[in-house]
């Protein structure tokens, strides 16, 4: 024979205020002891099915009925989609300054005053005959000539020559046939598969014809 042999932890039972003080504060030890033969053991288990046992019935409170609240209808929304954050973040700031300058008249010596033309001109005539003064054109013409090609755009649609006479309008594109050259093959009419003119300005071409059915299973087709 085989023992199996249950034990419980030694615990304390709660007795009724009408028992002893002695068997309230005694610890009792459960223990129960099953003997079983050998040769039941490992035997197939059969389950049948049984009506089902209630273990343990809560019964509403109506006392606390009246803490809540019915909705009738109750709105809720959910979502099944995954969650995804958004955040910002504020590169660094580059700092621009805008200047500018109005320039009227300026650049002239004392004794010259720029309110008389003469004066002006007989300084500007003896300046432009200095060579420093023509490397140093020459030198901002290039800076200049690099700026104004940055804007070069041009509004297709604005007209430019609004006086323009009706004589000096372009003519009408057209085109006429001045030669046809043909297959020179009688038996057999095929078309101008490939067309080459002469690298030499132009003055000859070579004209290349296929049978574009050549290709096909028919035995009388023309190779």
């Amino acid at each position: 024979k085989s023992k199996m042999v249950v034990k419980k932890k030694r615990n304390k039972f709660a007795y009724h205020e009408d028992r002893s003080e002695e068997l309230r504060d005694k610890e009792i030890e459960i223990k129960l002891e099953i003997s079983k033969k050998v040769s039941g053991l490992n035997k197939p288990v059969t389950f049948t099915d049984e009506p089902a046992k209630i273990l343990e019935e809560v019964l509403p409170n109506n006392k606390l009925t009246h803490d809540y609240i019915d909705l009738d209808p109750l709105h809720r929304s959910v979502q099944c989609s995954s969650e995804i954050s958004e955040h910002y973040v504020n590169t660094e700031r580059a700092e621009y300054t805008s200047q500018g300058m109005n320039h009227i008249e300026g650049g002239w010596p004392k004794d010259i005053n720029p309110m008389e033309n003469d004066q002006t001109m007989r300084f500007r005539k003896k300046v432009e005959k200095d060579d420093n003064y023509i490397h140093s054109v020459l030198n901002l013409c290039q800076a200049m000539e690099s700026c104004i090609r940055q804007n070069t755009a041009i509004e297709i649609y604005q007209d430019y020559f609004e006086s323009m006479d009706e004589s000096t309008k372009c003519e009408k594109p057209k085109a006429q046939s001045v030669h046809v050259f043909r297959d020179p093959s009688k038996t057999i009419k095929r078309p101008i598969s490939s067309i080459s003119w002469r690298p030499d300005g132009g003055s000859r071409i070579a004209i290349a014809y296929c049978n574009m059915e050549f290709q096909a299973t028919h035995p009388d087709t023309p190779k």
